[in-house]
């Protein structure tokens, strides 16, 4: 305020006043920024704050997403595994795929090491307990016709 009574003078600083009714005058010392400029720029930052609790909602869910994938993928792998030791073991003729699957020991095994550990294993076992696995000779059953039947019922 001393700067503006300095600058007005002392009569002309007193009649502002009165004009102004009690009102106070401020003089831009470079430091303030208008009104309009301090409501864009706060319109501004709420957006920016805004986009940045969606885009954290967003990662958020993305992260799920992708530790559902990857468990997903997890399990995709176990159930392929599974399905080739099951197709080894229906390769070598086993009788009841469920009961040989137990004596395999599979941990740590993945891709081609884990199928050669596999026949290695299930060689040992056909030696060990053959009664698991059916013979490789193939018998072919042939039906009775139904005229040789009666035939043979007629008879007796």
């Amino acid at each position: 305020m001393d700067e503006l009574k300095q600058a007005l003078g002392e009569t002309l600083y007193r009649t502002v006043r009165e004009k102004l009714g009690g009102r106070d005058l401020m003089i831009d010392d470079g430091k303030l920024i208008p009104k309009h400029r301090f409501d864009c720029i706060n319109l501004s930052l709420r957006e920016h704050k805004a986009l940045a609790a969606s885009l954290r909602e967003e990662n958020a869910r993305l992260r799920a997403a992708a530790a559902e994938s990857e468990r997903f993928r997890a399990l995709a792998e176990t159930a392929r595994e599974e399905t080739e030791i099951y197709d080894l073991l229906l390769s070598y003729r086993a009788r009841c795929v469920k009961s040989v699957r137990p004596l395999l020991n599979t941990e740590g095994l993945h891709g081609a090491p884990l199928l050669c550990s596999l026949e290695k294993q299930i060689r040992k076992l056909r030696k060990t307990h053959g009664y698991l696995f059916a013979d490789r000779t193939a018998y072919r059953l042939v039906p009775v016709e139904p005229s040789a039947r009666s035939s043979q019922h007629e008879q007796s």
